[in-house]
């Protein structure tokens, strides 16, 4: 049996989506059997063909499979009186294995056609803030290169301590938006740079400047020349959606950011 898309919970995913869900609703009857009949042409609350909706975001569409499903342990929303048990929800699922969420709610709209009322479940029921947040994690943030760098007064002297600074807002931030609200993201890096004479330096600091001092990320050259020095920024994050939030770990690539300094010599002249 299938069921009638419910234009209240169609007008919510138009709140999040933008959907236009101005199709007509079409008067149906039960018949003797308990089916629904007089449906035919577009179902109540069915999104127009060809439109399209995405939640709004700083990034790129969700790159997340859904699937719509009948969960008979759900609880519906606005269900008909003899069909509260059970359910037709929208999850996630494994890529390649499961359509764009604008294709499961065009397939939840179609379930109108001589169905019966079941309601649908409450999304966030059916969707897990930790699973959408850690998807969109290894696929979706783009966190910041570490820029820009700066080595003041713009170059090195052989001997002398010189003074990284590493620019941009720590701890950085991205809010995507999902089904089931706002995905805030809050990321803080962990360091490693290359001073390009072969030396290497770890840290969660951003650097001071000149004459340094807690937090100063320096280092001595021995041999005049020009060097590139090169940040990555490992970054991980702690997240929070629907009311829920945790930690996750690094992205295993870095962002990254470089600048070539030149290394000077200064040579003492006695009379």
């Amino acid at each position: 049996m299938r069921k009638v898309a419910l234009t209240a919970f169609l007008a919510l995913l138009a709140t999040l989506f933008g959907l236009a869900t101005g199709a007509p609703a079409l008067a149906c009857e039960n018949d003797d059997g308990g089916a629904l009949v007089g449906c035919g042409g577009t179902s109540p609350g069915a999104v127009t063909p060809g439109q399209t909706g995405t939640a709004s975001s700083d990034g790129p569409p969700l790159p997340i499979d859904f699937e719509y499903y009948f969960d008979d342990a759900g609880e519906g929303v606005d269900a008909a009186p003899g069909y509260e048990e059970g359910c037709w929800g929208i999850r996630t699922v494994p890529e390649g294995e499961g359509t764009s969420y604008q294709e499961a709610v065009d397939q939840q709209a179609q379930q109108g056609e001589n169905g019966v009322l079941w309601g649908n479940c409450r999304i966030e029921d059916t969707i897990d803030p930790a699973e959408l947040a850690q998807i969109l994690w290894e696929r979706t943030v783009r966190p910041p290169p570490p820029t820009p760098l700066q080595v003041e007064p713009g170059r090195a002297v052989t001997g002398l301590r010189a003074y990284l600074e590493i620019g941009g807002e720590v701890p950085a931030r991205q809010t995507i938006g999902t089904p089931i609200g706002p995905a805030t993201f809050v990321m803080t890096p962990r360091y490693v740079v290359t001073w390009g004479d072969g030396a290497t330096t770890e840290t969660e600091s951003q650097g001071v400047p000149w004459p340094g001092g807690p937090g100063e990320i320096s280092h001595v050259y021995t041999d005049a020349g020009g060097v590139t020095v090169t940040v990555q920024a490992f970054w991980r994050t702690t997240w929070s959606l629907a009311g829920q939030g945790g930690d996750l770990p690094e992205l295993p690539v870095p962002t990254e950011g470089s600048l070539d300094l030149p290394v000077e010599e200064y040579q003492v002249v006695t009379d």
